[in-house]
């Protein structure tokens, strides 16, 4: 350890933004969300306001030395970014009160020359980025721009604005105009505030450090540390490649709508290699550095990396509702339709991928089967990721569809049946189940019997804003018209929230329906897109040969004349055929 270090200094504000600071690429981007920021900034003012002479220390940062004056930062960027953005910050403030003002001593700290090849003086910023959108933010704050900056709230660049923006409110809050007070404060930032500058002999060195140090950041990640090992472990010929490959992995993931890059990873070491259980976030980078050989890090890192890549590009199709190629693939978009909440099939389907078409797509239904028992039921899904290892094992050997039978089979519809009586009781009271899951339900059983008629719809055209869910037997209606089909109005309730009592519509109609009796309805449900709603009402009008007529008979799609107990059991045995057939119940 002592080898890689080359010195370590303690060094004041000052003195350290004397220098010229690059992220490198590999480097994750700024992340910083605004409440740290304001801690940081806040530490900081109540250090100044204690009237203490005594210096405040800001953790450590790790460089290497890549130019006259010139370092890669390789640790610490988040907290010395935040300081760049505050000298920004103050820089605008003074400004704004005292335009004449001397500033020089602040932007001393956020630019400079330096001696270039030839012997030519360049202006370059202190702190620079090689990810283009941050680096972009990051100069126009720099020229005191920062108002021409405009950046939707996740788009790319958009922490680090937010980080000036949370600066400049803080400043505002704290000294309003007080123009001493925040020269006071500039000053003391400057002089009596320290960081430790761990300066190695190189990049790897400093790699070595960096993964060994968890300060005042956000803490290095498994995902952080693997990044830092592949580095490590390929040539330097090699780290323009492997910066670039995994910068795509990362945008990957971030553009799938995927935050919790860990979660990807743990689910990438299961569905590819074999586990007795599912790993824990803090034991992921151990397992790796234990079986690097395995994985090919070091003697194969080019190929494990882009191993990794095309299986991020395969998990984000299926968070999106492809297939793992971009094909399209209705239980998977099934799947993604029922909430961002449920992952665990992810691991199983990644694991699966090697299959034919054919038979990825009776594993993804069975998938879809499992994830909506599952949610009907209200089963802990830790139970779930107890078998993923073992399932994805499984699921590697398979090559033939026999191997997929009995994967399905022995494992799947095993777990499923488990929960199938809960599911099923679930159905009896649908008013515990929250309704984005009960539309989607509906969605897919409506969808089913669409298509079983010809009429192919994609599985957003049931969920739109303006499709809801009909109570066919509203709460409010008197009590003489509930107690002819239900006896009385105590009876009538409990079957308000069953299955069979609901059905599509849309916003309009169902506004029209509202509170009304069923014989007014009949109107309404015989206009309906939907043969599921329609066919409450409406006879078969084309023959019983036809495709309309053949699944009606199939599901016992009968219409009926009035609305009772006795035919809300009837329809709610129809729908459950329904969702038989679309999952192989």
């Amino acid at each position: 350890m002592g080898k890689a270090i080359s010195q370590t200094n303690s060094k004041s504000i000052q003195a350290l933004f004397k220098s010229f600071y690059v992220v490198p690429d590999f480097q994750r981007e700024y992340v910083w969300k605004r409440q740290q920021v304001r801690q940081l900034l806040v530490d900081l003012k109540e250090a100044r306001d204690s009237n203490n002479q005594d210096t405040y220390f800001l953790g450590s940062i790790v460089v290497f030395q890549d130019g006259p004056e010139k370092y890669s930062l390789v640790d610490g960027q988040q907290r010395l970014t935040t300081l760049y953005v505050l000298f920004c910050a103050i820089r605008d403030r003074i400004r704004h009160l005292d335009p004449n003002g001397d500033i020089d001593f602040l932007t001393a700290c956020i630019a400079g020359t330096s001696v270039a090849v030839g012997g030519v003086s360049e202006r370059h910023h202190r702190v620079t980025m090689d990810f283009e959108a941050d680096k972009r933010v990051l100069e126009q704050i720099g020229e005191a721009k920062a108002h021409e900056v405009a950046l939707k709230k996740r788009e790319a660049g958009r922490p680090i604005l937010d980080a000036y923006l949370e600066a400049a409110e803080f400043l505002d809050d704290q000294y309003g105009e007080d123009l001493p007070g925040l020269r006071s404060f500039a000053y003391y930032l400057l002089t009596q505030v320290e960081i430790i500058v761990v300066e190695t002999e190189d990049f790897l060195q400093a790699l070595v450090i960096f993964e060994r140090i968890n300060d005042r950041g956000l803490g290095l990640s498994a995902v952080d540390l693997l990044k830092n090992l592949l580095f490590k472990s390929s040539s330097p010929d090699q780290h323009t490649k492997l910066a670039k490959e995994w910068r795509q992995i990362i945008d990957t993931l971030r553009h799938g709508g995927e935050k919790n890059y860990l979660r990807f990873l743990r689910y990438f070491l299961v569905a590819h290699y074999n586990f007795e259980r599912m790993p824990k976030a803090e034991e992921v980078f151990s397992w790796i550095v234990e079986h690097r050989d395995g994985l090919g890090i070091g003697r194969e890192t080019s190929r494990f990396i882009q191993q990794v890549r095309r299986a991020a590009e395969a998990y984000v199709r299926m968070l999106e509702g492809q297939a793992p190629d971009g094909g399209a693939n209705d239980y998977i978009l099934g799947i993604a339709n029922q909430g961002s909440s449920v992952r665990q099939h992810l691991p199983i389907l990644l694991a699966g991928r090697h299959l034919s078409p054919t038979e990825f797509r009776r594993l993804s239904r069975a998938m879809e089967c499992m994830t909506v028992v599952f949610a009907l039921a209200n089963a802990q899904w830790n139970e779930m990721e107890r078998r993923v290892p073992g399932w994805c094992r499984q699921l590697r050997e398979a090559s033939t569809p026999a191997d997929v039978d009995v994967f399905i089979s022995e494992q799947v519809n095993q777990a499923v049946r488990e929960h199938l009586p809960a599911a099923h009781e679930k159905l009896n009271g649908t008013k515990e189940m929250r309704p984005g899951l009960l539309k989607y339900f509906l969605a897919r059983l409506a969808q089913t019997v669409d298509r079983e008629c010809g009429k192919d719809h994609d599985l957003g055209a049931y969920l739109k804003a303006k499709v809801t869910i009909e109570h066919i037997l509203p709460q409010s209606l008197p009590e003489s018209v509930v107690r002819e089909g239900f006896g009385s109005v105590e009876a009538a309730k409990s079957y308000v929230y069953r299955l069979g009592n609901l059905t599509l519509l849309h916003s309009g109609a169902n506004a029209a329906a509202q509170a009304q009796p069923f014989e007014d309805k009949k109107r309404i449900f015989e206009r309906s897109d939907y043969e599921l709603t329609r066919s409450l009402v409406t006879d078969i009008e084309l023959g019983r040969d036809t495709k309309y007529g053949k699944t009606r008979t199939k599901y016992g799609l009968t219409p009926f004349e009035v609305w009772s107990a006795e035919n809300v059991e009837k329809r709610q045995q129809a729908l459950v055929k329904v969702m038989n057939e679309l999952w192989g119940l």
